[in-house]
């Protein structure tokens, strides 16, 4: 009767000591907008997230994982878990409700964009390194839209 209840107890330790010393590698992170005007509002902002210098970054598409939300008068940030390590963001938001960002003739984007690091592009797409950023704990990341 002993062994029985000897094995369960050190069963119980053993996954008790696995969960305690788990280390938590994911981190909470606010995904914060600025720039955004109330015309916009019940439009769905598109985030794009792509890691480890992902040469396809910014082709949409292409992004590692992604967010999608509805933007409204008491909501223009979302919380995302997000493991630690190197990322760029992208985002837009869905005026025409297409699911994409739309161009113009030229390619340049004819709904609000934005990039971490508030990169904003002058002649050309960013470049990974342009807006990567380092996730190494909670924090709040703020997004300018470009229109």
């Amino acid at each position: 009767m002993k062994t029985p209840f000897l094995i369960l107890t050190l069963a119980i330790l053993s996954n008790f000591h696995t969960v305690c010393s788990q280390k938590t590698d994911s981190v909470k992170v606010r995904i914060q907008f600025k720039g955004v005007d109330t015309k916009w509002y019940g439009k769905n902002v598109k985030i794009g997230f792509w890691k480890s210098n992902n040469h396809y970054f910014p082709k949409q598409g292409t992004n590692d994982f992604g967010h999608t939300f509805k933007l409204n008068a008491s909501r223009n940030s979302i919380d995302v878990e997000l493991a630690f390590g190197e990322y760029a963001i992208s985002a837009f938001i869905d005026v025409n409700r297409d699911g994409a960002l739309n161009s113009n003739f030229f390619g340049n984007p004819t709904e609000p964009y934005c990039f971490s690091k508030g990169f904003k592009p002058k002649l050309s797409a960013p470049e990974y390194q342009d807006c990567a950023i380092l996730i190494n704990g909670s924090s709040t990341i703020e997004l300018q839209f470009i229109d």
